[in-house]
């Protein structure tokens, strides 16, 4: 089972909510890297054809790696 479709089977069990979907910021010393836009929006849609209510979380600060988590990234591994 993909992991969209085990979001979407968890989230119907949990009645009406809310699902946010945050890209992950990642920093030059990661290992793992966010997911294209399109994929992110891949989600969304199909989350809203399921009848959940989801947004898409835009971070402020990405291109200068202070978006969340990146700043406190950068500082523990000085």
């Amino acid at each position: 089972m993909s992991d969209l479709k085990a979001l979407i089977k968890l989230a119907s069990q949990l009645g009406r909510v809310r699902i946010n979907l945050i890209p992950y910021n990642s920093t030059c010393n990661d290992i793992f890297v966010g997911s294209p836009q399109s994929v992110i929006e891949h989600w969304h849609d199909r989350l809203m054809a399921a009848g959940f209510t989801s947004t898409i979380r835009h971070s402020h600060g990405q291109d200068i790696a202070a978006a969340c988590g990146q700043l406190a990234n950068e500082v523990e591994s000085s």
